[in-house]
């Protein structure tokens, strides 16, 4: 897992324009061992991968435990199906949506619908959303959220491993002009 997780993050970040991709919040990748059930089953950056520049770099080593937010949303995913273990998080802009509805199977929850008990318990809100987005398609490859008062509007790429994510990446921003 660390060394698959290792070698997509290296691709990742040399990718051209991959750092447009990042959102303010940062980037992490995960990936989880078979049968995730907790935070620390899922290996992400320590971290996360950041924009330097016109450039993207991890800010630390692969470690497991190292997300919260996206591994979240994998052990989630996890629930409907097994076989995808990896996912990225990058920001949602318009274009980069729109590409993803060209692609991939999309589906998206949104924030101002979670209930209050959800959303005053630390670390509920993503599976909730990543929950009620998959009710609607369980098969996509792609959930997003518009926002909500404090929180960023996300997009999260899902794959069975980190180069079925990666090559995602790679067809999103295959033609895309910055």
């Amino acid at each position: 897992v660390i060394k698959e997780l290792a070698n997509a993050v290296d691709q990742l970040t040399s990718i051209k324009n991959f750092e447009k991709l990042i959102p303010e919040s940062q980037s992490n990748i995960v990936y989880a061992i078979p049968n995730a059930n907790d935070i620390d089953d899922v290996a992400g950056v320590s971290g996360r991968i950041v924009k330097a520049g016109d450039r993207s770099v991890p800010t630390s080593g692969i470690k497991f435990g190292a997300s919260r937010h996206v591994a979240s949303s994998i052990l989630e995913y996890m629930k409907t199906n097994q076989l995808v273990r990896s996912a990225l998080n990058i920001k949602n802009e318009k274009r980069i949506l729109d590409k993803c509805d060209r692609l991939f199977k999309v589906t998206h929850y949104e924030r101002k619908w979670e209930p209050k008990k959800i959303k005053n318990r630390e670390g509920r809100s993503i599976s909730w959303g990543v929950s009620r987005a998959l009710s609607k398609n369980p098969d996509a490859d792609i959930i997003y959220h518009t926002g909500d008062i404090g929180k960023e509007p996300m997009i999260i790429i899902f794959g069975q491993n980190p180069q079925e994510v990666v090559d995602k990446v790679k067809s999103i921003l295959d033609n895309m002009k910055f």
